[in-house]
């Protein structure tokens, strides 16, 4: 009992003295240990389910764009100095409620429920995968950086429309979708759509589709790439970080199991081999092995005295 109780005493002491060490903070670490100290002071505040109010909103507008397709003119964000002559300052925020679609009203309608039907799908996973607090942030970035191209507006900055599948429009909700459905693909890259209904689709090959197209606009004009890299901030922040610490870990392990492989052929496929006769647990099934603190293994007939 009493050596017992030293080998606790002496593991707690190193783990005191490990903790106290000073250890190497990265880049990432202090995003993160920010953003946690931010959520520990106003994470009381997040709305669980962000994006649910967004499209309740945005189905509410479209009621009344489906008679009175003007109405999008109030809502739609602007050049700060347009807003501010004529006090028009809801707009900072209305253009959230501009729903997707197009075309004519049946087509619009079409393509408003089945935006709206992928974003209510995907909001629940994204917010679980990130946080509520965070997916609070994302899409309040979002807002923020809607913000940033309404005051590049008019200064030849290319931040004032977007070039996506073919269109021009101007900042406001509709990049949002983007934003959400790449981060999905990233944290959810398994999930399969059935296009048809017959077709499956990883969804991470839906947002390669997706980022060729946006791509392809971008060549097509590119000074305009000011305002896609301002739209995606929430994705380049939120969901990238973790792809790339992803594929990191993925080679990590690839390499590890690459190593292991190498040494269990030199080892003639054995888990142990003793450092001193070179017997292991392949050519001697019986014999029992001790691994050293530096990591050396030893059979139990060639223990270091």
């Amino acid at each position: 009992m009493e050596a017992a109780s030293t080998i606790v005493n002496a593991a707690g002491f190193v783990k005191c003295i490990a903790s106290i060490a000073p250890q190497p903070i990265g880049r990432a670490s202090l995003t993160m240990s920010l953003l946690d100290s931010l959520e520990k002071r106003f994470g009381r505040y997040a709305i669980r389910g962000i994006v649910g109010y967004i499209v309740f909103f945005q189905c509410l507008t479209f009621a009344i764009l489906y008679t009175k397709p003007d109405f999008r003119q109030v809502l739609e964000i602007q050049a700060f100095g347009e807003m501010a002559a004529g006090g028009e300052y809801w707009r900072l925020i209305s253009f959230m409620a501009l729903p997707e679609g197009g075309g004519s009203k049946m087509l619009g309608l079409l393509m408003f429920i089945f935006y709206a039907g992928v974003l209510l799908y995907i909001m629940h996973p994204v917010e679980e995968a990130l946080g509520t607090f965070r997916m609070n942030l994302f899409v309040l970035l979002y807002i923020a950086m809607q913000w940033v191209q309404a005051a590049l507006m008019g200064t030849g900055s290319g931040a004032e429309v977007i070039a996506f599948t073919g269109g021009q429009f101007e900042p406001g909700s509709n990049m949002f979708y983007q934003n959400l459905f790449f981060a999905f693909a990233v944290l959810h890259p398994g999930i399969v759509f059935r296009l048809y209904g017959l077709i499956p689709i990883p969804v991470w090959v839906l947002a390669l589709i997706s980022a060729a197209l946006m791509l392809l606009a971008l060549i097509a004009a590119p000074r305009l790439y000011l305002s896609m890299l301002l739209s995606l901030a929430p994705f380049l922040c939120f969901a990238l970080p973790r792809l790339v610490r992803h594929l990191r870990h993925r080679s990590t392990v690839a390499v590890r199991r690459s190593r292991y492989e190498a040494s269990s052929c030199d080892m003639g496929g054995s888990f142990h081999k003793c450092s001193l006769c070179g017997r292991s647990d392949a050519s001697d099934p019986d014999l029992d092995f001790r691994v050293a603190e530096d990591g050396t293994e030893f059979c139990t007939d060639h223990l270091p005295r």
